[in-house]
């Protein structure tokens, strides 16, 4: 088992958003294709080749700004192939890619929320050497890091948890992180599991 944090992030902030109203209008493949068109906007630093939605509420790292502002202005690349998920339920997508400012390496997760078809919020969330919280932490090289394929693999039917199972995890998860007690708090994990944070990885799960 493998698990990001930023991976986990966006598990959180879908089940604190906690609408699962229907998005019957946008399943996952149009889902995913507006992921891709954001993507290109986003390299190309032009909004025209995105469904935006009239007003986008826009934050990255935690501040909200107007958009587009922030990384939309100095993105200069995307490295490896991106993992996106999508969750029709909520009309919400997850990216989870590397960039390029310039020379600057970064780790970016992004959070789309769909409504009609249309962008209507975008979180981001980067890390770079040069933006990073005290005290440091430890980031890995962007340009060598690569996603294990089979985390964009479908888990099959059968073996699917359940939204509210998901949920608990993801609580669970952040109450441990939260508390840093050591107990585990409603997570559960798997023998040999590990977790890949800014492109780092670690054994101590």
């Amino acid at each position: 088992m493998k698990l990001t944090a930023s991976g986990l992030l966006l598990l959180g902030v879908w089940a604190a958003a906690g609408s699962c109203a229907q998005a019957a209008d946008c399943n996952k493949d149009c889902l995913e294709g507006i992921a891709a068109a954001y993507r290109a906007a986003y390299l190309k630093h032009d909004v025209t080749l995105a469904p935006f939605a009239a007003h986008v509420r826009y934050s990255e790292n935690n501040a909200q700004m107007t958009f587009p502002d922030g990384t939309w202005d100095t993105v200069t690349g995307e490295l490896d192939a991106p993992l996106v998920l999508s969750d029709p339920a909520s009309g919400q997508i997850g990216i989870y890619t590397s960039i390029l400012q310039r020379e600057t390496q970064g780790f970016l997760a992004i959070r789309l929320r769909v409504r009609d078809r249309h962008i209507t919020e975008v979180e981001h969330v980067i890390a770079t050497r040069r933006n990073v919280s005290a005290p440091p932490v430890p980031m890995g090289d962007a340009l060598q890091y690569h996603r294990d394929p089979a985390l964009r693999a479908a888990v099959p039917a059968a073996q699917r948890l359940s939204r509210a199972a998901i949920r608990q995890l993801a609580d669970g998860y952040f109450s441990t992180l939260q508390y840093n007690t050591g107990e585990i708090r409603g997570a559960r994990f798997a023998r040999g599991a590990v977790r890949h944070e800014n492109g780092t990885l670690y054994n101590d799960i």
